[in-house]
């Protein structure tokens, strides 16, 4: 009997003992997952406020390319356009703004520079729309604001960078703001804020109102109409001349249906479009990923032309072309009788390492292509160029047909100019009722040029 209970006395410590481990271990392993789910939250938190301030940077930026067109703007017709833009840029700015925690700060300027810029831009939307003209001093307003959208936007950048570095990190500026502490980490954040703040220096006074807002359509692939459909193996057939890949190391993937209907292909980490009908390629992707740049992105662009010709597309050229990660990127539009279709576009994505072709795009060629009887112009070079801002002193002048955001097409002039600073500017002045349509500035970088 001594023996049992001294038996059953040892079998309960050892009970008491596992039962204490186990809720010991238990507990510790409570504590690492809620520590981790700390450690996660704070990431997703670090890399929202990364994300706000990288999209704050865009927007403000966008906001002095936009202000820059609006002063290059002749017309009071297309001034609706930049207006609407810059109300859409400044909204999206306020609301990056509102996401990082710095709400402790006194950012009334700001605030109200963001609020303002738009809203003015609105105000001589309405008064063109009134059929007034923009003065000269509203133009000089214009000019004013694109000063403070650049500064701000330059004082954003070095914010921006000490944060991509991980100098500042923004989350644990929120905490230490959150305790009411002064700690140095916070300052980076909010003493740039705060520089931002006080460089609104003999800021115009601003009388505004009224939103503005536009709608695009779309429509139906024009190359396609009337087209018979092809079967899956002409379009093997197709795919396999078009990326040099043997039928036998091609697979259809998918057939895509929706508004171009088409066969996918893949094979050798190549993924190929063939459209239903009339057997077009629309599109070609391949997943390598160069990993040295040995060519210039002139002989870049050489290279994508080679390949458009050997692909029956001669009457095509170059405008556009950027270069990331790599790959040289060309965009190509549709000539004829030396009138420019920026409609009908083609874009090529060369390896900078060997030349070879990593992407295809011909949906906007599909989309749009189809023959045009166009009309010779109605109003003189001469008249059209008299349309164009004071601003602006005229480089070079041609013809082509532009894209409008309701999908349709305008015949215009178009000119290359010179702007403030030596900028080049792009202006389109329809070819029958002198509007002008659209201006783009040109971006220029070690990485190519770009239109905006």
């Amino acid at each position: 009997m001594k023996n049992f209970l001294l038996n059953l006395h040892k079998r309960t410590v050892i009970r008491v003992i596992s039962f204490t481990l186990a809720a010991f271990i238990v507990a510790i392993g409570f504590a690492i997952a809620g520590y981790q789910t700390a450690v996660n939250y704070q990431y997703q938190l670090e890399y929202s406020y990364q994300r706000a301030m990288d999209d704050l940077s865009n927007y403000i930026s966008n906001i002095d390319l936009t202000l820059n067109k609006g002063l290059y703007t002749g017309s009071n017709e297309s001034f609706d356009q930049v207006a609407s833009q810059l109300w859409k840029e400044a909204g999206y700015a306020k609301s990056c703004l509102g996401q990082l925690p710095i709400s402790q700060l006194n950012l009334d300027n700001t605030q109200r520079y963001l609020s303002q810029v738009g809203n003015f831009a609105m105000s001589l939307s309405k008064k063109a729309a009134n059929g007034e003209n923009i003065t000269n001093e509203e133009r000089d307003i214009l000019n004013q604001l694109s000063g403070y959208a650049d500064q701000i936007s330059n004082q954003i950048l070095q914010i921006q960078e000490q944060v991509n570095t991980g100098v500042i990190k923004i989350g644990e500026t929120a905490a230490i703001n959150n305790k009411d502490n002064d700690a140095q980490e916070a300052l980076g954040l909010t003493d740039g804020f705060n520089e931002i703040e006080s460089s609104f220096t003999d800021y115009p006074s601003l009388i505004y109102d009224g939103p503005f807002s536009d709608h695009i359509m779309q429509r139906e692939p024009q190359l396609l109409k009337g087209q018979n459909e092809i079967s899956q193996e002409e379009a093997f057939k197709i795919a396999s001349e078009f990326s040099g890949i043997d039928k036998a190391q091609l697979q259809l993937s998918s057939i895509e249906e929706g508004h171009m209907p088409s066969y996918i292909f893949d094979g050798q980490g190549v993924t190929i479009s063939v459209t239903k009908a009339g057997g077009y390629v629309s599109y070609l992707l391949n997943s390598q990923y160069p990993t040295d740049i040995l060519l210039s992105q002139e002989e870049c662009i050489n290279i994508a032309k080679e390949f458009l010709s050997k692909h029956g597309m001669d009457s095509v050229k170059e405008s556009y072309y950027f270069s990331d990660n790599g790959i040289c990127t060309i965009n190509f539009a549709y000539t004829n009788n030396d009138i420019v279709f920026y409609t009908d576009l083609v874009k090529v994505g060369v390896s900078m390492q060997d030349g070879k072709i990593l992407s295809f795009d011909a949906n906007g060629y599909i989309m749009n292509h189809k023959d045009r009887q166009l009309d010779s112009p109605k109003i003189s070079l001469q008249d059209a160029q008299s349309k164009l801002s004071p601003y602006l002193n005229v480089t070079k002048s041609g013809l082509c047909v532009i894209p409008t955001d309701g999908l349709q097409e305008l015949f215009c002039y178009e000119f290359l100019c010179k702007g403030q600073n030596n900028q080049d500017v792009l202006v389109y002045i329809n070819c029958e009722n002198g509007n002008e349509e659209r201006i783009l500035i040109l971006m220029y970088s070690d990485n190519g040029i770009l239109a905006m």
